[in-house]
């Protein structure tokens, strides 16, 4: 569930900034419309904070589901959402139409930024009702609400304070404001910012009684937001929250002294990295980028990241655990879930962090196929072990979706028509480059990942016994697919289609086929055509 829950937020950001061009700015409910477009960096944190929990303290969790005391010294393996049959399946389909509603509103973008108050307007009721159902239905599809209740009390109801402070971590740095002497903080990041610009050779323009500092016609305040005081509140709490969970296996004081300093430390460096690089982008490559692409994400990005950092470094020193209870590493090479889930993250990742560095995500795709082959060859050998024998039914189904998918090519829309232009503007051989990896990756790559992951994982995961636990189980991994693709119908029906062909023979290699087929007569449409925005 975690899995098709990051893909769902990551699609949600990618389609919202390729697909829309809503400026809160513009609405009369601006703070409003900043704390909607909030909540998806909110769910990262309060799902990574949920899944630290759990890693942390898994025994009163499968007590609550089981309905029997925890092991007293043991981390049992966590039981797989699903167990309460059909009830949990209606509240995933609960869950799936939650996701619907949040990107419903994509069908009424506005055409021109100025028509952004009327989309809020309208968007409003989609989201709000998105939201709740999304929320509930992922809560008890993971459990039945008897046992959460079970597990809140057997946790005296902790995990509802601490999600709540994360949730709120940068409201409260904000509200704490007053108390700390933050134009301190922003006079020093000023001025690191000043200097990494100048030391790029750039002709900085720099107002330090203002706080502005600017390249060319780009400028930026360094206010509360840009001085760090937020990045502060948020990896204090990360480091005081896992301090918390796992304090019997950590060694203290040296915790604090070693992690919370250089927590603070490198969330300082990236602040000061990111506002330089903001710069960069809205003085040399595009001001529309910087304010709703780069700074939109970059600052979730670098904090999830550094979050992940702190951990990883926490478990690679023997002198922060207590001698017993030293992490023992997971093989994760030998983990065939993590082979199916972690290209299709990297994926992800990859386009969010291309829709926030370029004027379109797919004008970065050299380097996503770059990330996700090396992705995919991490996991290689249990590829190898993927039935790969020709199946002309593949082969057939797949072209038909290919022949389906050209022929229903809607008019060029105003995101196809900035691709193109983007692409036009490329120099010779970085033409040559983009056409080579763009092909290369929709024809192979792209098909091996979608296909690991929404027929040869959540597929999987969600069929069972039953032609109604089939049926849903088709149509929900086939909705979460046609959520990543623009042509929302169009899709849903190609992820049908490359479903049966993966249960006709229980071979997930199958539904590769198909989907290479497909995406290859696409592309070499794409090339008599011209037309990169059939891809």
């Amino acid at each position: 569930m975690a899995g098709l829950i990051a893909a769902e937020l990551a699609g949600l950001a990618l389609a919202y900034q390729v697909l829309s061009d809503l400026e809160c700015r513009r609405t009369e409910a601006q703070l409003g419309c900043d704390l909607l477009r909030s909540l998806v960096a909110r769910a990262v944190v309060v799902t990574m904070a949920f899944g630290l929990f759990i890693w942390a303290r898994p025994g009163t969790w499968l007590a609550a589901q089981e309905e029997r005391s925890p092991p007293a010294r043991e981390r049992p393996t966590l039981p797989s959402p699903g167990r309460n049959g059909g009830a949990s399946y209606m509240w995933l389909a609960v869950h799936g139409l939650g996701v619907a509603l949040l990107a419903m509103p994509l069908a009424l973008s506005p055409a021109t930024v100025a028509e952004s108050d009327l989309f809020f307007d309208r968007a409003l009721p989609f989201w709000i009702a998105g939201a709740a159902l999304a929320i509930v239905g992922a809560l008890f599809y993971a459990a039945k609400p008897l046992a959460w209740r079970r597990w809140l009390a057997a946790e005296s109801y902790s995990p509802l304070i601490i999600l709540a402070l994360v949730a709120l971590g940068p409201d409260l740095g904000r509200a704490l404001l007053p108390v700390w002497e933050w134009q301190g903080l922003a006079r020093v990041t000023f001025a690191a910012v000043s200097l990494l610009l100048t030391s790029t050779g750039a002709e900085v323009y720099v107002d330090p009684a203002a706080y502005v500092i600017g390249l060319r016609d780009f400028f930026v305040e360094i206010g509360p937001p840009c001085a760090g005081t937020e990045g502060f509140v948020l990896i204090t709490a990360f480091v005081a929250l896992y301090g918390y969970l796992f304090r019997g296996d950590l060694r203290f004081p040296q915790y604090w002294l070693i992690v919370l300093p250089l927590g603070l430390i490198l969330s300082w460096v990236f602040n000061v990295v990111r506002i330089a690089t903001l710069l960069l982008i809205g003085a040399r490559a595009s001001p529309e980028i910087a304010v709703n692409g780069f700074h939109s994400h970059a600052g979730w990005m670098f904090f999830a990241l550094l979050a992940l950092g702190l951990i990883a470094v926490v478990h690679a020193t023997p002198a922060l655990h207590t001698p017993k209870q030293a992490p023992v590493p997971l093989p994760l090479m030998e983990d065939w879930y993590a082979a199916r889930i972690l290209p299709f993250a990297v994926f992800l990742l990859t386009g969010t962090v291309g829709s926030a560095l370029t004027v379109h995500p797919d004008l970065a795709f050299p380097a996503r196929a770059l990330a996700v082959a090396a992705a995919l060859a991490l996991f290689w050998r249990h590829y190898r072990r993927i039935e790969w024998t020709p199946d002309p039914v593949a082969v057939i189904a797949g072209l038909s979706v290919g022949i389906a998918w050209i022929a229903l090519q809607p008019p060029l829309s105003s995101s196809g028509s900035l691709l193109m232009d983007a692409v036009a503007s490329l120099s010779g051989p970085m033409l040559a480059v983009w056409v080579a990896a763009r092909l290369l990756g929709t024809s192979i790559l792209v098909p091996v990942v979608e296909e690991l992951f929404f027929r040869g994982y959540l597929l999987e995961r969600l069929d069972g016994p039953g032609v109604s636990r089939r049926i849903l189980a088709v149509a929900a991994s086939s909705a979460a697919f046609a959520m990543m693709h623009g042509r929302w119908l169009e899709a849903g029906m190609a992820g049908v289609v490359f479903a049966g062909v993966m249960l006709r023979r229980q071979r997930v290699g199958d539904a590769i086929v198909a989907h290479v087929a497909a995406n290859s007569l696409i592309g070499l449409w794409a090339i008599i055509s011209s037309d990169w925005s059939v891809l």
